[in-house]
């Protein structure tokens, strides 16, 4: 799926018109939807996991086969997040324009998982749907609860009055650090956290955020936390909203699209005149020279104007910033709205 909501880079795209991007591969659904803006006229979608390319060549080519009803059900987005379609995704993957490579990777990964949904198969959406069962047994009828208003209003009076806020504390200590995440999910890699807040402090401003900003069924990471799974529409990410689909589709006409299995940073500075680059959360995972130098090694490849997106997660990179300006305060809006808000988010743009 995506660990993040990429409508805010679509945002910063619409609002700047790059026309050169490199993006973090991830899955796909991240990068793929930045299409939507139809300034783009080259996406470079790069990845060290060829696993990651492989996926995102598969919804690739998947956009440019199905139609947007079909291609909520191979995925399993709502509302067809109960799974009757299996012999569906063999018929289409066989008839796929994919490599070899692909095909032998994705067919083995279909057959593995009984051609279920891929959707939720990734190791982060597991973990969140491990911590959905815990959820789900200590906050009971609160779990449905949280998803069921239309007004911000009434839901921000329940968090405040009702909602078990002491409970649910102690669950985010209990789920919310660095020992269960290695065990789980990083084995042993997970962010070495440089920020002076708490992991309970840091979990609980985003959750904080979340619940009183905009309405919970909104959210696909609290629909992943709670549910354990998108359920209910309203919180489809980007690339499950026909209006985006439609435009990613149209954009695939004419659109150079690049895959690269390569390390991000060497990527970058083999590129040239960029003037977007979506990096992810991949800089807070940097340290030594490389955390120090990234953003210095990067500033040739960028046209003038161009802008890096850095989502820092726990840990804000110590690298060297000059020849940037910090251009986040124009996006406040969109990153108060992102549907995550787990990530430190700093737009940097090259300085003329």
């Amino acid at each position: 799926m995506a660990n993040e909501d990429t409508s805010l880079e679509i945002a910063v795209c619409a609002k700047l018109r790059p026309r050169n991007v490199l993006a973090v591969s991830g899955s796909g659904s991240r990068c793929l939807s930045l299409l939507c803006v139809d300034s783009i006229e080259k996406l470079m979608i790069v990845d060290l996991a060829e696993s990651q390319i492989f996926i995102a060549q598969l919804r690739l080519q998947l956009i440019k086969a199905l139609s947007f009803e079909e291609y909520l059900q191979f995925w399993g987005y709502p509302p067809f997040h109960n799974d009757n379609f299996k012999e569906m995704r063999k018929k289409v993957i066989g008839r796929l324009s994919l490599s070899d490579e692909a095909r032998e990777y994705l067919t083995d990964t279909f057959q593995k998982s009984s051609w279920e949904k891929l959707l939720y198969l990734g190791k982060w959406e597991q973990t969140f749907i491990t911590f959905s069962k815990a959820i789900k047994l200590l906050l009971g009828k609160h779990v449905n609860k949280i998803f069921s208003f239309t007004n911000l209003d009434d839901q921000r009076r329940y968090i405040k009055e009702d909602f078990p806020s002491k409970r649910f504390s102690t669950l985010l200590n209990i789920l919310g650090n660095k020992k269960i995440f290695n065990f789980l999910l990083y084995k042993g890699g997970f962010v070495k956290k440089n920020i002076s807040a708490s992991y309970l402090e840091y979990y609980q401003s985003a959750f904080q955020s979340l619940f009183t900003h905009d309405l919970a069924n909104k959210s696909f990471f609290l629909q992943l936390c709670f549910l354990g799974g998108i359920h209910l529409p309203e919180g489809i990410i980007p690339e499950g909203r026909k209006e985006n689909f439609t435009k990613v589709k149209n954009q695939l006409q004419h659109v150079k699209v690049e895959f690269i299995v390569k390390d991000l940073i060497q990527a970058v500075e083999e590129s040239s005149e960029l003037d977007f680059v979506s990096m992810s959360n991949v800089p807070s995972y940097f340290s030594g020279e490389v955390e120090k130098s990234f953003l210095a090694k990067s500033l040739k490849s960028l046209s003038e104007g161009g802008v890096i997106l850095l989502r820092n997660y726990l840990r804000k990179p110590d690298a060297d910033r000059s020849g940037y300006q910090n251009i986040s305060q124009m996006f406040n809006t969109q990153i108060k709205d992102e549907k995550v808000q787990m990530y430190d988010i700093e737009i940097l743009k090259k300085d003329s």
